[in-house]
């Protein structure tokens, strides 16, 4: 019986170890806050700390372009399990027809940077485009409706092990 008790819990740790995720700026999500802010640190990032009970920001350089980028924690064990990058330059308050041009074509030029990376998307919409990896998403986007004037270009990377976690704590909740 301890034999099994042993191999059992040898297994359990080796599958964990293999969990796999997907990586943001080279490193797997699904790691604690601690973990991705010194990563976050390492590429020359600014912490602006916790900005929300389950959210933290940085200030930075993605591809060139300044960024904020929101990383999202779980509610009990505090894993990021999705990032959001936030183009700064690519925002709009007034949302002009040259503002909407520089938007969309900043989102065109992404989307073929991530057309050579990742290969086609899965979903490929106007201001929408999602590519399903294995171990999460990438999405794309242009986020609210074409009449609000603060509408933000961003990138989300979604850990799909880390984001079950986390829907699993919040319906524990409940």
């Amino acid at each position: 019986m301890k034999r099994f008790l042993v191999i059992s819990i040898v297994l359990l740790g080796s599958m964990s170890m293999m969990a796999q995720h997907i990586n943001f700026l080279g490193k797997p999500l699904g790691c604690n806050i601690a973990t991705f802010k010194q990563r976050m640190i390492e590429r020359g990032f600014k912490s602006n700390g916790e900005v929300e009970p389950t959210v933290y920001s940085f200030d930075g350089i993605f591809g060139g372009d300044e960024v904020l980028v929101a990383a999202y924690l779980s509610q009990k064990t505090r894993i990021v399990y999705q990032v959001g990058v936030f183009y700064n330059d690519y925002r709009s308050f007034s949302y002009d027809d040259d503002s909407k041009s520089t938007q969309k074509n900043k989102f065109n030029r992404l989307a073929e940077s991530f057309v050579k990376k990742y290969g086609e998307p899965t979903i490929n919409h106007d201001e929408f485009i999602d590519w399903e990896q294995e171990y999460g998403n990438i999405i794309i986007n242009i986020g609210g409706n074409k009449d609000d004037l603060h509408r933000n270009l961003t990138v989300w990377y979604q850990d799909k092990e880390s984001k079950e976690k986390n829907n699993e704590e919040n319906e524990s909740d409940y």
